[in-house]
């Protein structure tokens, strides 16, 4: 008989778990062995056509249960129960109260425990802690990104630490060095943009690091430069951008027009706080745009020596990488040529044959 396994695919427009979500479900599409499972994705409504073209051996579940909602507490595991799963994968660290189902977890990282952001309720955190404990102790298989995230998790609870698994993100073929052109200059027009920029991918959560980034721009003080704002950002963020001279916000941009701006880019900066794995490094890297990032544990995994690295926290330490990475052209054309290397490590195929051997391993 057919396992069946089904994939909760409610957050499949978030950014970071909606890429995750997205790539693997197609990746998982043509993995060897992949055939020998049933997949049922439970997806928001109007969201079906995200997964269109899967095979025969995929079918789509429409839940209203929005994430991090009652319902999703509740009414979801009825769902899942009625669907006749063999496993269940939470693509986050939410399961459903009443989940008799075995289950794999997906915890990108602990970074709602760690920076409180604005619009939680004070129960937020609390309760994520709770959630997390759960998953970690009904999950049968914990899959985390890197290392880093794991051993994060061992901490948290380590009587858990035996089931947990690091199974890297990937980087989606269209993000490559070989960009053309005329994709470059049309994208570049689309956005307003124009001249030479840094650019920085982000939003509205504190670990983001958007304030030293700005101050760090303004310290660098590189003539006839711009810095590219790009990500859902805070509410103020234009009175931020508009006091500091060559800084422009072009708010989130569509996932088709990310390659050509990252190629377009002198370099990308990231500093951020926190980070599980750090996709739009790895995605930077592979297009060839040199970076300047973090020295936390897991960009520094991620990266490897094909970046810049810098204390998030010494908005001075940021300042010096940007002159630096703009001034030195032998310095970006190595990291350049080293990110293109060391993004071939990450490829959403291997992230699907991995994940499928967690689904074999919580199965038997």
């Amino acid at each position: 008989m057919t396992v069946r396994i089904g994939l909760d695919a409610r957050k499949a427009r978030d950014f970071g778990i909606g890429t995750y979500t997205r790539q693997l479900a197609a990746a998982m599409a043509t993995a060897p062995g992949a055939d020998d499972f049933r997949f049922v994705l439970f997806v928001r409504p109007g969201d079906e056509g995200l997964f269109a073209g899967l095979p025969e051996n995929f079918s789509i579940a429409v839940e209203a249960a929005r994430p991090y909602s009652a319902a999703e507490l509740t009414g979801f595991s009825r769902r899942i129960r009625a669907a006749r799963l063999d496993l269940f994968h939470a693509m986050h660290y939410v399961l459903p109260l009443g989940l008799r189902t075995p289950a794999v977890v997906t915890i990108h990282d602990l970074i709602h425990l760690e920076f409180p952001f604005d619009g939680a309720t004070p129960l937020r955190y609390p309760a994520a802690r709770l959630l997390i404990a759960r998953a970690l102790s009904r999950g049968r298989v914990i899959i985390t990104a890197t290392d880093s995230a794991r051993r994060d998790l061992e901490a948290l609870s380590p009587r858990h630490a035996a089931k947990i698994r690091t199974v890297p993100h990937g980087i989606a073929p269209r993000f490559h060095p070989g960009i053309g052109p005329p994709e470059v200059a049309r994208t570049l027009a689309a956005h307003g943009i124009v001249g030479a920029f840094a650019l920085f991918i982000g939003g509205v959560r504190p670990h983001k690091n958007l304030a030293r980034v700005l101050e760090a721009f303004s310290r660098a003080a590189i003539p006839d430069f711009s810095l590219v704002l790009a990500g859902p950002m805070p509410k103020n963020v234009e009175s931020l951008a508009a006091s500091r001279e060559g800084v422009r916000w072009i708010g989130v941009v569509e996932d088709a027009d990310l390659p050509a701006l990252y190629r377009a880019a002198a370099f990308l900066v990231y500093p951020s706080l926190a980070e599980g794995f750090g996709l739009p490094v790895a995605e930077a890297m592979a297009c060839g745009t040199p970076v300047i990032a973090s020295n936390i544990p897991a960009i520094a995994e991620v990266a490897g020596e094909a970046a810049l690295l810098v204390d998030p926290r010494d908005t001075d330490a940021i300042a010096r990488a940007m002159r630096e990475l703009h001034s030195d052209s032998e310095l970006r054309a190595l990291l350049s040529a080293r990110g293109i290397e060391r993004a071939k490590a990450f490829s959403w195929d291997d992230t699907a044959t991995r994940t499928l051997d967690v689904y074999r391993e919580a199965l038997a």
